[in-house]
């Protein structure tokens, strides 16, 4: 009796033990599933994660194209104006130098009449000295 009531005892022990050992694998097998569910859903995420940078890159690489292209706009545009301002000023610049260069041609030839002038007041003078000499 006491030998039946050990076999009991180390049967029901097995029966646990085996019960246990049942819920370890299902416990296991669950596990093995979320693990695979959580690397695939972490792909996933990873794939998003790298479509939302490569999209993210292009529009900033796009966004920079255009902004070295404004930049590039303005800067043309700052030399088309640095460029017409200088020919402009070099035009009046030319055109100031024409208008003294007239200037000063038209002051030497009064004073080349001028000097005509005198020269003609002069020798009408010597001729009218001589005349009174003789």
């Amino acid at each position: 009796y006491a030998l039946n009531e050990k076999c009991q005892a180390m049967n029901q022990n097995y029966e646990e033990i085996k019960r246990k050992f049942t819920n370890l694998e299902t416990e296991n097998a669950d596990l093995q599933t979320k693990k695979i569910e959580l690397l695939q859903k972490n792909r996933e995420k990873i794939n998003e994660i790298k479509q939302s940078n490569e999209e993210y890159i292009e529009k900033n690489e796009e966004k920079h194209r255009s902004e070295m292209f404004e930049l590039e706009e303005k800067l043309r545009q700052c030399i088309e104006r640095e460029k017409e301002q200088f020919e402009q000023q070099w035009r009046t610049k030319v055109k100031q130098e024409q208008i003294q260069r007239e200037q000063i041609e038209k002051d030497l030839e009064k004073e080349k009449q001028k000097i005509q002038k005198e020269k003609i007041e002069k020798d009408s003078l010597q001729k009218q000295i001589q005349s009174l000499q003789h």
